[in-house]
């Protein structure tokens, strides 16, 4: 699969930036985990995967309609660069 086939023209940061989240919150989870607070490295691991996985519904929207051809789909898009 290729990730770079579907360029929408958004910028960088609605694009890659759960990224940056799922890596502060992985790190986080690690620094509370050696710090004796399990507990909260936990929500911090969940949180770094709730970033991985997209948390929003315009990428789960995509996966809808790649994955289920004949589902219809409507949506506002207000982050376009235009």
């Amino acid at each position: 699969m290729d990730l770079f086939r579907d360029d929408f023209g958004y910028e960088w940061p609605w694009t890659w930036g759960h990224v940056i989240g799922a890596v502060v919150f992985a790190l986080a989870a690690c620094a509370a985990w050696r710090v004796a607070r399990p507990r909260l490295g936990l929500v911090c691991a969940a949180l770094s995967a709730w970033a991985i996985a997209g948390a929003g519904s315009g990428r789960s929207s995509l996966m809808v309609l790649l994955a289920r051809p004949a589902a219809t789909v409507t949506a506002l898009d207000i982050f376009g660069t235009e």
